[in-house]
């Protein structure tokens, strides 16, 4: 297992790790960023994109989930929106959508 691995971007504060064990994501609450890292056999973390963003979401992300069948991650932002991003098989992230703002008291997320 990797010791510290820079995300290069401000505030990484969740982290989630595919089903499949091939790829980790961190939230980046500062940043509005999400970074992607692959998994090596071994356990070792290796940053996807080299300025350490996979993804920009927007800031104050607070929830990463991803789903049962490692193809989809979704992100929560404090000021409510949840954004679909699609895992490709490089484990790069695409954008699939934001649905609108949930109320302020939602604290966390789950995916199926």
């Amino acid at each position: 297992m990797s010791g510290a691995v820079s995300t290069q971007q401000g505030a990484p504060c969740w982290l989630v790790v595919t089903q499949n064990g091939r790829f980790a994501y961190t939230a980046n609450a500062h940043s509005g960023t999400i970074s992607g890292f692959a998994v090596g056999t071994d356990g070792a973390l290796s940053l996807l994109d080299a300025g350490g963003a996979t993804a920009v979401v927007g800031p104050g992300n607070i929830d990463l989930a991803v789903s049962a069948n490692s193809r989809y991650l979704y992100q929560l932002r404090s000021s409510g929106p949840i954004t679909a991003l699609r895992v490709e098989n490089d484990g790069h992230l695409t954008t699939l959508g934001v649905v609108g703002a949930m109320p302020g008291s939602v604290a966390g997320l789950a995916a199926q």
